[in-house]
This record gives C-alpha cells, sequence and structure tokens, in this order.
C-alpha cells in the first residue's frame, strides 16, 4: 500500500516507515506544508505541534475525501494544554467526517513515548529523571513520588501502529498504551539501580506532583502486547544518549483585553426625495450583509467599551453581561468573517470568567471586613470549585483562540494576528495560574484550618540577590476566610538565630531562589517564636509604591509624615536607616506603623478598584517584584511554573543572571545598569564565546544615603562555561574573579565599587559550553532571567553571524520588538523589566 506519514515528530516516523517498508509497503512522509496531490491508500497524522494538528487534521481529511483514502489520528501523551485542546479539535473534526459518511478513520491513542530518540520533554516525569541520571548525582521526586503514568517504548508503539492497519476498525477508538501504569518512585528505584547505588533519591515536598494520569481513552487494540520490558528500555536510552537537559515554558508578554474605539458620526438628515428614497432602499437590500457585520461588529466594539467602564467602578456583574452581549455580536460576526473568531473566543472566555468574579470579590471583601470587626459572608468549597471550573474553561476558549488565529495567514487580517497573539498567550497563563490558586483557595483562606503566612518587607534601596534586603516582616494569620491576626517584627530581631544548614537569618537573602529563601526564614521564625508558618510573600517596597499610586498617600502621624508615591522611598529610607544602631526601636516602630498603614489601604480598597489592583499585582509578580511561596499545597507548583516564586530555571540552551548584592550604602535606587551581552564563534570548529559587560552608572551624591555604591556582583551563565578573560576598564581583573557552581549554574562573582557621580564598567569574556557548540544547533536559545527587586536595568544583545550561516531571530517580551537585522548581526535592546527569551534560527548555506 502507498502510505502518507504527515506532521510527525522525525525519529518516530523515521521508525515508522522502515518498519512500513520491512512489510512491503510504501511511505512517504509529509513534514510540513499541504499535502501532496499523489494518491495513498492509508494517511497517517502524527502531528503533535498544536498548529499542524489543528490545521493538518483538517488538509487530510479534505484530502481523504477526496482520494478516499483511509485516515489514521494518533494521539500523542504530552504535556501541553494547547496541544491536548488542538487534539481535541482535530478528534471532533474526524467524528463529523464519520458521521456524513465522508471518510474512513481510526483514532490511536499513544501512551506515554519513551526511547531513545525520543525528547526527553514528550516522557514526562521519566524523563526528567533519566534527564538528572546524566547530569548529576540526584534523582528528584515531587510530591511522594506516586504520581503514574502509562509508559509505551517507541519500537513498541511502531509495532502497534503496523499492527492497527489491519485490525482496527474504522470508527474506533484504540489505545496502544501498556494496561499497568508505572509510579514516578518505581522509575527512581530503577535508575538508581541501573546507576549502581551513586544516584540519591530526594523527595521534593515543597513541589506537589503532577495530577495522576488518566488511563489512555480508547479500548485496546486486539493482540497488541508490550514487547519491550519497562527497565530494557530505560538501558536502551542510557546506552545511545544521555537525556537532554530539562526545558521550561517560555514567558508570556503582558495581558490587556483589547478594545475597539469607535468614531463619532456626525450626520445631518434632512427630508430625501421618492426616488432617492427608492434607490436608498435598493442599497441597503443589496448591502444588508455587510450592514449586518457592522451592526454586529459596532455593537459587540461598543458593549467592550461599556465593560471596561463598569469593570473600572468595580460593578462585575453588569460588566459580565456586557463582555456576554459582545461575545454574541463578535460571534455572529465571526460566522462570515473568520479572523474574527479568535477575538469572538477571548471575549467569551472573559464574560465566562467575569460571571464568577464575585468569589474573588466577596473574599476580598471578607479580609477587609475582618480587618474591620465587621461579620463577613462565608464562602463554601463548591464556590471555590465553581471559580477554578470558570478558569479552565477560560483556557480552553483561549487556546481555541490561539490555534484559530495561527491559521489566518493573510496579510489582511495580519494586524489583528499581531495584537491578539501576545494576549492569548498571557491569557492562557493567567487562566492556568488562577484556576490552580482557585482550586486550593478555601486551604490558602483558612476554610480547612488556621493557616499562617509571613509577609517580607523587602527594601529595594539595599539589593540583596534575592530581592531587597528584609528589614522587617509581619505574621498573617487566616481562619475561616478572615484576617485572625496580623503581627509585625523587625528582622534584627532574629539576628542570633541561624538555619539548621548554618544559614544566619540576616544572610538570608543571599540565594536568589526565594522559595529558598522563604523556607529557611519560616525555618527561624518557628525556632524564634514556636509559631509555624505555611507559606511568605515577598512585597518589594516598589509594589507599595504603586499601591499608593492607586489608594492615595497615607498618614504616620506618630513619625508627623504623609506618605505619598512620590516621596515613599525618600521617607522610608530616611526614618528607617538614619541614626540607627542595633537595639534602638525606632526602625521596628516605624515599619510597623508603615505595614499597618499600608495593610489598612489594602483592606480598605473600594471594589471599583479591585482591578487597579489586580492588574498592579500581576504586574508585579511577572517583574518578581511581589514573590510566593506556598509551601507544601499544589497551587506551589503553578506558582513555580508560572515564575512567581523566584526559582532558577533550568535551560538547555544559553543562560544570564545577573545579581546585585549592595554591600554599602542603601544607594540602590541612584544606581542603573546597563548590559551588554554579544555572542560570537570564536573559531573554526563552531564553539561560541560570550563576552557580557555590566555598566554602573553611580547618579547619587557623596552624602548619605547615596555615597559610594559598593557591589558583590555575580552573574550566573551556563555550567561549564570557561572564563576567558575579565576587564574592569582597563585592568585586567581575571584573577580576582571567583567562579563557582551553584543551582545547576556557573558563577562568577566580583567586588566592585563605584564613586558617585561615575561609571564603571566589567567586562567578562568565557566560552559556551560544547552544548552550544554551532554543529549541534538548529536554534540559538538565551533565557535572560530579571533579578527580583532589580529596576531601570537596560539590556542589549548581539548574535555576530557565523561564516557560512544564515541567522533569524524571535524575542519573547512586553512590548518590544524582535531581533533586529544590523548589517549581518541581529541585535536587540530594552528594558529588563521581566525575564527575556530570545531565538535564533542558524542555518547552514
Amino acid at each position: 500500500m502507498h502510505i502518507l506519514l504527515a506532521y510527525g515528530e522525525g525519529n518516530l516516523t523515521k521508525k515508522l516507515k522502515a518498519a512500513l517498508a520491512q512489510g512491503g509497503h510504501q511511505a512517504a512522509v509529509l513534514p510540513e506544508g499541504d499535502p501532496p496531490r499523489a494518491r495513498y491508500d492509508i494517511i497517517f497524522q502524527l502531528a503533535h505541534d498544536p498548529a499542524r494538528t489543528a490545521e493538518g487534521t483538517r488538509l487530510l481529511l479534505n484530502k481523504a475525501h477526496r482520494d478516499r483514502s483511509r485516515l489514521f489520528l494518533v494521539g500523542w501523551r504530552l504535556e501541553d494544554r494547547l496541544y491536548d485542546e488542538a487534539f481535541r479539535f482535530a478528534q471532533t473534526l474526524t467524528e463529523e467526517s464519520l458521521k456524513k459518511g465522508e471518510v474512513e478513520a481510526v483514532i490511536l491513542n499513544l501512551g506515554r513515548l519513551f526511547g531513545p530518540g525520543i525528547p526527553v520533554q514528550d516522557s514526562g516525569a521519566l524523563g526528567h529523571l533519566i534527564s538528572e541520571f546524566s547530569q548529576g548525582n540526584l534523582l528528584t521526586l515531587y510530591g511522594g513520588g506516586e504520581d503514574r503514568d502509562y509508559y509505551l517504548y517507541a519500537d513498541d508503539a511502531v509495532a502497534g501502529l503496523v499492527q492497527a492497519l489491519n485490525q482496527a476498525k474504522s470508527s474506533e477508538s484504540y489505545a496502544l498504551a501498556p494496561s499497568v501504569p508505572i509510579t514516578s518512585e518505581a522509575a527512581a528505584k530503577l535508575l538508581y539501580e541501573l546507576g549502581g547505588g551513586r544516584h540519591e533519591i530526594v523527595f521534593h515536598r515543597g513541589l506537589a506532583a503532577a495530577a495522576e494520569k488518566e488511563k489512555v481513552p480508547g479500548k485496546p487494540l486486539p493482540d497488541f502486547q508490550i514487547k519491550t520490558p519497562f527497565h530494557e528500555g530505560i538501558v536502551a536510552i542510557l546506552k545511545t544518549a544521555p537525556a537532554a537537559p530539562r526545558t521550561i515554558g517560555g514567558r508570556l508578554p503582558k495581558f490587556r483585553a483589547p478594545l475597539l474605539k469607535l468614531p463619532r458620526l456626525k450626520v445631518a438628515f434632512r427630508k430625501p426625495p421618492r426616488r432617492l428614497v427608492i434607490a436608498l432602499v435598493s442599497t441597503l437590500i443589496i448591502f444588508s450583509p455587510v450592514i449586518y457585520l457592522g451592526a454586529n461588529a459596532g455593537w459587540g466594539a461598543l458593549q467592550l467599551q461599556r465593560a471596561k467602564t463598569l469593570l473600572a467602578q468595580g460593578e462585575f456583574t453588569q460588566a459580565s453581561k456586557a463582555v456576554e452581549s459582545a461575545a454574541g455580536s463578535l460571534a455572529r460576526f465571526g460566522r462570515i468573517i473568520a479572523p474574527a473568531r479568535p477575538l469572538a473566543e477571548a471575549v467569551q472566555a472573559a464574560a465566562e470568567l467575569a460571571g464568577q468574579s464575585e468569589t474573588f470579590t466577596t473574599a476580598l471583601e471578607n479580609l477587609v471586613k475582618s480587618r474591620r470587626g465587621e461579620a463577613i459572608t462565608p464562602q463554601s468549597e463548591e464556590d471555590f470549585r465553581e471559580l477554578a471550573a470558570a478558569f479552565s474553561s477560560t483556557q480552553d476558549r483561549f487556546a481555541l483562540a490561539w490555534l484559530e488565529i495561527q491559521q489566518e495567514d493573510s496579510r489582511l487580517w495580519q494586524p489583528l494576528r499581531t495584537a491578539l497573539e501576545p494576549l492569548l498567550e498571557e491569557g492562557l497563563r493567567a487562566a492556568r495560574f488562577g484556576e490552580a490558586i482557585a482550586r486550593d483557595l478555601s486551604e490558602i483562606l483558612g476554610y480547612k484550618g488556621e493557616r499562617s503566612y509571613l509577609l517580607f518587607f523587602q527594601n529595594s534601596a539595599e539589593l540583596w540577590p534575592g530581592g531587597g534586603f528584609v528589614g522587617a516582616l509581619a505574621n498573617l494569620t487566616l481562619e475561616n476566610g478572615r484576617i485572625k491576626a496580623l503581627e509585625f517584627y523587625d528582622a534584627y530581631d532574629f539576628s542570633q538565630y541561624y538555619t539548621k544548614a548554618g544559614v544566619w537569618a540576616r544572610n538570608i537573602s543571599l540565594d536568589p531562589d526565594f522559595s529558598q529563601d522563604a523556607k529557611g526564614f519560616m525555618e527561624i521564625f518557628e525556632r524564634a517564636t514556636g509559631v509555624q508558618t505555611d507559606g511568605a510573600v515577598g512585597i518589594d517596597l516598589r509594589f507599595a509604591q504603586g499601591l499608593l499610586e492607586i489608594t492615595g498617600p497615607l498618614e504616620l502621624p506618630d513619625f508627623e509624615e504623609t506618605v505619598t508615591a512620590e516621596n515613599f522611598f525618600e521617607v522610608t529610607t530616611a526614618e528607617v536607616e538614619k541614626d540607627f544602631f542595633p537595639g534602638s526601636t525606632k526602625k521596628k516602630r516605624f515599619l510597623e506603623a508603615l505595614g499597618e498603614a499600608i495593610t489598612a489601604k489594602l483592606f480598605s480598597i473600594e471594589q471599583g478598584k479591585y482591578t487597579e489592583v489586580g492588574r498592579l499585582a500581576w504586574d508585579e509578580l511577572q517583574s518578581h517584584n511581589l514573590l510566593l511561596y506556598l509551601g507544601s499545597s499544589a497551587a506551589n507548583q503553578a506558582v513555580a511554573e508560572s515564575g512567581f516564586g523566584g526559582l532558577i530555571e533550568d535551560s538547555a540552551g544559553d543562560y544570564l543572571l545577573a545579581l546585585t548584592h549592595n554591600a554599602g550604602t542603601k544607594g540602590t535606587v541612584w544606581v542603573t545598569r546597563e548590559f551588554a551581552y554579544q555572542v560570537f564563534n570564536s573559531d573554526r570548529e563552531g564553539n561560541l564565546r560570550g563576552e557580557l559587560s555590566i555598566t554602573w552608572h553611580n547618579n547619587g551624591l557623596e552624602s548619605w544615603p547615596a555615597g559610594t555604591y559598593e557591589d558583590l556582583f555575580r552573574v550566573l551563565v551556563p555550567t561549564s562555561s570557561q572564563l576567558v578573560k575579565a576587564e574592569l576598564e582597563d585592568e585586567d581583573v581575571t584573577a580576582k574573579i571567583r567562579r563557582r557552581e551553584e543551582h545547576g549554574k556557573t558563577s562568577f562573582e566580583y567586588r566592585v565599587k563605584i564613586d558617585s557621580g561615575t561609571a564603571k564598567t566589567l567586562t567578562l569574556t568565557y566560552d559556551l559550553p560544547e552544548s552550544l557548540n554551532l554543529g549541534n544547533l538548529s536554534f540559538y536559545r538565551l533565557l535572560v532571567q530579571k533579578q527580583a527587586g532589580a529596576y531601570g536595568d537596560r539590556f542589549r544583545f548581539t548574535f555576530e553571524k557565523p561564516l557560512d550561516y544564515e541567522i533569524g531571530g524571535t524575542a519573547q517580551t512586553d512590548g518590544e520588538e524582535d531581533l533586529q537585522m544590523d548589517g549581518d548581526n541581529l541585535i536587540f535592546e530594552g528594558s529588563l523589566e521581566k525575564d527575556l527569551k530570545l531565538e535564533v534560527e542558524i542555518k547552514e548555506r
């Protein structure tokens, strides 16, 4: 038979083609694009890219119908919500074609694939463990290691696909998977044995394990058997090649709902002649479809504008109705104008979520009322389940809208796609995070027992690697949705305490990973007070400053101060640090008064300002000026995945995290940093070299609180990077650079001093690891993480075009343009307000 293998992953497609050839079949491979005109007896849809899954299935169904071919739709088991939505879409298209009798089709659902050549990210928890096995001596299990999955060896998957040609019946759905799942703990123990006991199995209780996987859908394929034992499959992987480093999903741009502005029309009417009336009526009949579209689009835009106004006023119920009305109008518009459908889906998603907004507002109002001593409105578990369901539905609609907009490649609608794509991507991210928080909200708010959280007030005027220096903290206790207690402390009260690992309380913020800082101080707090806490929130002073911009100034009568957004840092620095000495109570009294006043502001916000505060919190979470650690709760997994916990991310490509440690004055607010990073091919062997320049501008005065700025600077780069040279201005300081390993990265460290009114530049030149050799790359990827609490940094990136190569690239940022060509090189320049991802495609000529 003539068989077409469409849109598949390269390694599995090659194996399947070879197996079909052994059976006497002729197979052709379609990696991308439209199906060929040639006729095929069998078509395999093997895509696991969301866009190719959705749009590719539509194209292949049309071809199967036209050529009377038999279609096999293959489903993958991936941790990719977009793919899951795309496959459901493809499955629905296939089932509709089957009902109409247009095609013969079979659905084949694969278990979790593993084996040589299968990307580790496609192998789920097992891939993660194999990657750790190859890279170090730890095997990390999340939760209790009880999560399980149905692992299918790649060769067995290929055998099952070939077997399905003769045994699968049309219109049926089959499962190609083992009948018994494997737990992550069992996989880790097997790897431990294979490694001869040199690895240590670590249970990471701080992050919950992924939800248990459901059984692979579909009935068993007759006579299909698993021939490769699980342990033999793992051995085969380890013999061929070590797993690639783990990766964490991309950063997504800022979410703002798109609004359409309608022009105001001013038309003066006069009584027309009868002939003109007849002509106008005829014109209306002819152009009625256009008028229908215009009316629906216009009404939709009008309702969106009305919803925006209602949201600003805190009228969430009325706003929900307006958004739902807009969604209906845009949906009718989208039936004829296809590119409008994604916008309709997005608006409908917003409508569904707005309908559940009362759950959030009630929770906030309960906190406000309890702080005032007023009665609250108790909430039930069902309230939070419905909110989580609304977030889940929102994800589905955003995913569908994203898929539809990927299919629209007309130049006419390109501006709409450009505007919607980043909004939908961040909408997905926000909905995922919202669902996870909503599912745990009853526990977070203390409905399942008292919950206690530490609030760290981080002073970004004294920037440390983990954010601003923690000068004060508070213990917030919640019970049954109300504030039970709120107590403030001076951080110096804990200076004589240290963790079991020997880290003193004052040095907690030296770790750039907030989750580690939080766990350390929670341990110290329990040792000092006997109070066990369940999580922590890092609140940078810039968040407090932004809050004052929304709520207005606050009064501190005991200190005769009026604190505004404009003088916030000046007043805080003067009152907290000037004339301070250990043992004095001024600092504690001021910070307690300030914290109490800010808390009072926060818990007395008018409902009309909830949206602004929510927007501020979301922005600050993305900028790492608001940090979360929710202990062992399931919601903390979402915190880590969203990058809201200061986690040092794994990166398969290049990596940068520049860390300032202010070791002198409180002058960080007067210092700006500029980063220039250049990557180039350093030799004929294809090795890449990085050159990072950091320029400090000390714009402060000689007097306190500015003066000479001292920075115990360090930068994290890919592990195994080798320092070539270091220069401070014209001085060679290579021998003074300290090199060490931390968080799976290589760290270069140097102490630099910058006098007031001057600038200094440190340049580090280093060879990137062998994994980033041009011979191993189709794409060069760079992840730049922003330091918590840092503000105003500028970043410039240059990728020099290697000889005999072509390059092109993209940047994933908020409001910035993609990488631009500058001669033969690619450059990017922008502000480092949040994490940044850059990607350069590399092709040999």
